[in-house]
């Protein structure tokens, strides 16, 4: 049986435009719009399925970020969520047409992507901020030939509405993850994702005092990697930074597991740091270092040892 859209005829959907406006002047976060667009206005419509998608930094992809229907099973949770390519199913080319769809039985559509589960009809509209969609509103009821007219109108007046904060909230969510990888970058390598040369320089400041100061020891590893220019020039730069990579992710494990500090100098130059620790501790453990690296990655390498103190 067909549940009639919630409209200004019979359920007044102007108030549920109204509502969400005032409602979404007062969030700040995405999560709080996406969540008050699906489980406070799509549900006002009595429709039984939304899932609402976003494009992610890239625009070739569309994340699922909220949903009112089974696939909200609690919560702000979404059960199983997918990722969709702008181009791919019944909403992916929404995405890249910019127009919205109504598949009246989706088992005569070849595009359509079952989710949590087939469902015979779907509605889904674009959410546009200027020239770009930045998201899509989506819908699936089990009658086929479930959606009408009224279900367009109301769904596409919503993402009107919702376009421009969501835009907004999407810049502010840009920006900050702009911010954190600089800052990131500030202190580490961009190849490795070691601490860099400036990190270690600080990091090894402030050991040496330490060291001083509390007459403590401190053993520092400074590690080559043996014929490495060598495999580079043979190989090519794209397979030696592969190995670069390799040799990173070994050292950041081994440091890891004794909380002490690894960086990388540049080129194959590698660096270890142990606080409170004299270099004899630390010989024994790099004999072991250079095996476990020879037989994990195929890798020789040559380590000099050198030990602070307060003296």
């Amino acid at each position: 049986m067909r549940v009639p859209v919630q409209t200004s005829s019979n359920l007044n959907y102007l108030h549920v435009l109204n509502d969400l406006v005032v409602t979404m002047h007062g969030l700040e976060t995405m999560d709080e719009v996406l969540w008050t667009i699906a489980k406070r206005a799509i549900a006002s419509l009595g429709l039984d399925d939304c899932v609402i998608y976003l494009t992610d930094s890239s625009g070739k992809n569309l994340i699922q970020r909220a949903a009112h229907g089974p696939k909200n099973p609690h919560g702000t949770s979404i059960k199983d969520p997918i990722v969709i390519r702008v181009g791919e199913g019944i909403v992916g080319s929404v995405a890249a047409t910019g127009t919205y769809e109504i598949v009246v039985d989706t088992r005569l559509d070849s595009r359509y992507i079952v989710d949590d589960k087939q469902r015979l009809s779907e509605i889904a509209v674009p959410i546009i901020h200027g020239d770009n969609v930045i998201g899509v509103i989506a819908s699936e009821h089990e009658e086929a030939h479930f959606y009408t007219e009224s279900h367009r109108e109301i769904l596409l007046a919503i993402a009107s509405v919702a376009a421009t904060k969501i835009a907004s909230l999407l810049l502010i969510e840009q920006l900050k993850a702009k911010k954190k990888e600089l800052t990131f970058l500030a202190h580490h390598d961009p190849l490795t994702h070691l601490y860099n040369r400036r990190a270690l320089m600080n990091r090894l400041d402030k050991l040496l005092t330490s060291a001083k100061a509390g007459d403590r020891i401190a053993t520092i590893w400074f590690i080559g990697l043996d014929r490495f220019k060598l495999y580079n020039d043979r190989y090519g730069h794209v397979a030696g930074d592969q190995l670069l990579r390799r040799v990173a992710g070994f050292i950041s494990l081994f440091a890891s597991r004794g909380k002490h500090v690894a960086a990388r100098l540049g080129g194959d130059a590698f660096v270890i740091m142990f606080n409170d620790t004299t270099a004899k501790t630390t010989l024994q453990m790099c004999h072991q270092f250079i095996r476990d690296m020879r037989e994990s990655l195929r890798v020789d390498a040559s380590v000099g040892i050198t030990e602070v103190d307060s003296g």
